[in-house]
């Protein structure tokens, strides 16, 4: 009688083992995935930084030719445009580095990436944002149209920045993915 009892313990031993590590795949498979997956959000939000950059562009032409009289009426809607379109990307570039509830933003997974997107913060509000303001602020023609010239020259600059944020993230991700496979075979 003491027999059945022992191969019952050892099979329900056996099995409880199994399920244990068939769990444990499963537990770190969904935090690996939840992980790839909030930096494939910031991924996407730094891209979108790059066309807000070029947007902002698009939107002081309007208002330049909005104050050379081409476009009077469009030139109230393009500074409210510019206006919401320099908050919504300060919010994003301070949503990259420290996370945002507003946008879904987990903070930067890395200090590298912080660095890295502080550095863009830095830039942005030293050396591309002053000339939009400027061009905001004034009513001459001239000095708007010299703001955007000083944005322009700049904006290259500032979205080759932006897109290092990207491949970085792209680069933690792959990582990301690698590793998650290597634990994911590991436990098989």
């Amino acid at each position: 009688m003491i027999w059945p009892l022992a191969l019952t313990a050892r099979v329900t031993g056996s099995l409880l083992l199994v399920f244990l590590v068939a769990l444990l795949i499963l537990a770190t498979g969904l935090h690996l995935s939840a992980q790839l997956g909030s930096v494939g959000v910031t991924m996407d939000f730094a891209g979108s930084e790059r066309m807000r950059a070029y947007r902002l562009s698009t939107l002081m032409h309007a208002l330049v030719h909005g104050l050379d009289g081409e476009a009077a009426e469009g030139q109230a809607q393009a500074r409210v445009l510019i206006e919401e379109e320099i908050r919504n990307f300060e919010a994003i570039l301070l949503g990259l580095r420290d996370g945002s509830l507003e946008h879904g933003l987990p903070a930067a997974p890395t200090a590298e990436i912080v660095n890295q997107v502080e550095a863009v913060i830095q830039q942005w509000r030293a050396v591309a944002k002053p000339p939009l303001l400027a061009a905001l602020g004034t009513s001459s023609v001239e000095e708007a149209r010299k703001g955007l010239a000083d944005y322009d020259n700049r904006l290259t600059e500032l979205v080759g920045s932006i897109d290092g944020v990207v491949k970085r993230l792209a680069a933690h991700s792959s990582w990301g993915v690698q590793y998650y496979r290597r634990v994911a075979y590991s436990l098989l």
